[in-house]
């Protein structure tokens, strides 16, 4: 796995090694955990920042840096919607007759349309940024959870640029599109709806990028914003009627 960043010259490209061991890329700094890797630096790779200066290197190398977070899984949804993943990983029982375990040669070998990771025991965001920094920009990295999981796409494909794909088509503009979220993955479509809304108890960044707040998911906060909002605007119809000296709306 490479990772190419700003390459702010035309001397040789320089190269971090993450995760080197005792087969550093030639010409690499390398950094590792290990203290008997053939590293130049000592350290945690679990523990971020690293110990670097941001956009110092112009490539960035990760060929073994799966093995230095704790039993970190795959899975990788597939055209057919099929699920390709590890043993191991949790299954709910709506996938159950879509899920194939597979082995990670398997895995990678197939064209993917949507790439999970998941670190039992690591915090989401810990986890994300690790694979950020390693793949960041390669793929979309996000998180839909709190449960250690990372989901990654072809660059460019998230939730807002499915639904500006789909209103376009339904000729809907983003700035009358309503849109609800509470996790990372949600930021790009809160950004793209012209009116957004988060859960109360939603993901400080989601909770960031939305314009509005409702009451958290355990107490129907998206139910109860819907029928405020169609309240208001049943009765705004009816004063308008009142106002035109109109016959009154059904059931009003």
């Amino acid at each position: 796995m490479t990772a190419s960043v700003n390459q702010t010259s035309n001397s040789s490209p320089k190269i971090l090694d993450v995760g080197c061991g005792q087969n550093k890329y030639p010409g690499a700094i390398g950094i590792d955990s290990n203290p008997r890797a053939d590293a130049d630096v000592i350290h945690d790779l679990g523990v971020l920042p690293y110990p670097f200066a941001d956009n110092e290197f112009d490539e960035i190398i990760c060929r073994h840096v799966i093995e230095h977070v704790p039993d970190v899984m795959f899975a990788a949804e597939v055209d057919g919607g099929r699920l390709l993943h590890s043993p191991g990983w949790p299954i709910h029982n709506d996938d159950r007759e879509v899920a194939f375990p597979v082995g990670i040669e398997e895995l990678t070998a197939t064209q993917i349309v949507k790439l999970q990771a998941r670190a039992p025991g690591q915090n989401s965001d810990s986890f994300k940024r690790i694979v950020t920094k390693s793949v960041g920009d390669l793929v979309e990295v996000t998180c839909p959870g709190y449960d250690g999981l990372v989901e990654m796409t072809q660059r460019g494909v998230t939730k807002a640029s499915a639904l500006a794909v789909l209103a376009a088509g339904l000729g809907i503009h983003s700035a009358d599109a309503l849109a609800f979220g509470d996790m990372p993955n949600d930021i790009s479509m809160l950004r793209w709806a012209g009116r957004s809304v988060a859960v109360a108890n939603a993901h400080p960044d989601a909770r960031a990028a939305a314009g509005e707040m409702t009451l958290s998911n355990l107490d129907d906060g998206v139910a109860v914003y819907l029928e405020r909002l169609l309240s208001g605007m049943r009765n705004a119809k009816v004063e308008q009627v009142r106002k035109r000296g109109l016959p009154p709306l059904i059931g009003s």
